[in-house]
């Protein structure tokens, strides 16, 4: 009752200063003195916090790959941030009075696409050169395991050669030698072919390492080749002229983005200005700490809508 009381006033109050404005128009004067501007714009903003905002979808380019369904949802979604958060029903869907959100494809969604096309790419370059160097990396641990264990082996055949020819300087029957030096001389053959091999998993390390840079710079060839600063560009807009509210659509990365930048063109939608806190959705810029309706958002509406 409270607040349909409070709708009939304000609309009371518009028509009287409807009607002060035409007599300015009548008489020749185009602006209104300060005070009945003051409360003229109070009017409109006791309206824009009380009366709920009807919205719709718009024109959709189809270069954005959205359909009018998903575009209505996502929409939903923006408005239940609000109306959840206050406690209220600030906005509601009319797909017949509801005030337009155009989807206006043009350089920055070009520009979004290409950034998120290189970080894709990028992405699945790094996921194979980590992908490498850890089979790599096992790799070197075998081979290095297994180096120990041929100059162990090395050193022991070594050992046992040198035994062998003391036994025969010591007089020792070269019969009675002969079946441990076919051993000692089998030994050193294998050990001959265990060289190579190791030789060759070494060669084969190498290789797979050229790869591997390769790879590398075949990615930071993927890099821009100067790091000039990104442009931090509007995703969205939001316009009101004479009560008529527009909302337009520039670009988004994700449904996920894009439900945070219409939540935030809905806050202008209200008269919210920008906030300083930037996890707020009403900050200035989008930012990846940006998750909800924040107490810095809450606070601003309070502000605006102060009762």
């Amino acid at each position: 009752m409270k607040n349909m009381l409070r709708v009939l006033l304000y609309g009371s109050l518009m028509y009287v200063g409807y009607y002060l404005l035409a007599g300015y128009v009548r008489t020749g004067e185009v602006e209104l003195p300060p005070v009945v501007q003051h409360y003229a714009e109070r009017i409109q903003q006791g309206i824009l916090c009380e009366v709920p905002i009807s919205w719709r979808i718009g024109k959709l380019d189809p270069a954005f790959n959205l359909t009018r369904m998903e575009a209505e949802a996502i929409g939903r979604h923006a408005a239940a941030l609000w109306n959840d958060a206050v406690g209220k029903t600030l906005f509601v869907y009319n797909d017949v009075n509801g005030f337009p959100i155009n989807f206006s494809y043009d350089e920055r969604q070009q520009e979004i696409l290409r950034d998120t096309l290189l970080k894709s790419n990028i992405a699945s370059y790094d996921l194979v050169i980590d992908n490498h160097f850890d089979v790599m990396q096992f790799q070197e641990e075998d081979l290095r395991q297994q180096l120990q264990k041929f100059a162990q082996e090395k050193a022991k055949l070594a050992k046992d050669i040198a035994s062998l020819e003391r036994q025969l300087a010591a007089g020792v029957p070269t019969q009675k030698l002969e079946n441990q030096r076919r051993q000692l001389v089998q030994r050193q053959n294998d050990l001959q072919t265990e060289a190579e091999w190791l030789n060759e998993q070494q060669e084969q390390l190498q290789w797979q390492q050229q790869n591997i840079n390769a790879t590398i710079r075949d990615r930071n060839d993927l890099l821009p080749t100067s790091q000039r600063p990104r442009v931090n560009f509007e995703m969205g807009l939001m316009q009101i002229d004479k009560m008529q509210r527009t909302m337009t659509i520039f670009a988004f990365h994700s449904h996920k983005d894009l439900v945070l930048t219409m939540a935030h063109e809905f806050g202008h939608a209200l008269g919210i200005d920008h906030t300083e806190a930037a996890d707020s959705l009403m900050y200035m810029s989008f930012t990846t700490s940006q998750q909800d309706i924040t107490v810095a958002d809450l606070n601003a509406f309070s502000q605006q809508c102060a009762e």
